[in-house]
């Protein structure tokens, strides 16, 4: 049995060249993805669904201002028919570009067009169940739409809890 070795020693070498191979690069985003969104004349919609019943979607006109922040961009969201709901939010970016508002970018494309699609997706609970949260960002110079899905832990249900949808 002069090759019984060599049995032992290809899978070790396997095993070695599988536990030595580089990771895939995390996936990141830079300052110039967001940099579209910067500016005054973004107007549009917010649909949501109604969190008491009837579960249904509701559309309200909105409108967006966007100014940079030192660690991303600040939103102010104002809704025309409801001022009493405006509200500011500042979305925040990792150094690292590793993640948006602390949670970890899943997914960045780039269209023919130039339009960016972000995404990130993490743990969350809605309406008092356990769930996962997915935002999705498409920012191009003309159209913004931010989405937030929220899929279920235990039915694995898929809602869409809100999304934004402006132009320019």
């Amino acid at each position: 049995m002069p090759h019984a070795p060599f049995n032992y020693l290809l899978p070790a070498l396997l095993i070695s060249a599988c536990a030595t191979q580089a990771q895939p690069p995390a996936m990141t985003t830079s300052p110039a993805d967001p940099a579209p969104l910067i500016g005054t004349d973004w107007t549009g919609t917010l649909t949501y669904m109604n969190y008491q019943e009837p579960f249904i979607d509701v559309t309200i006109p909105a409108a967006l201002e966007v100014t940079e922040t030192a660690s991303g961009l600040e939103l102010f969201f104002k809704y025309p028919d409801e001022p009493q709901a405006n509200s500011r939010y500042e979305l925040t970016y990792s150094d690292t570009g590793s993640d948006i508002d602390g949670k970890p970018l899943t997914e960045r494309m780039v269209s023919e067009t130039g339009a960016t699609t972000l995404k990130t997706v993490a743990k969350c609970e809605d309406m008092g169940r356990a769930a996962s949260c997915e935002m999705v960002y498409q920012i191009s110079d003309a159209d913004f739409i931010q989405t937030k899905f929220v899929t279920y832990a235990e039915s694995g249900e898929q809602i869409r809890r809100n999304s934004y949808a402006f132009t320019r």
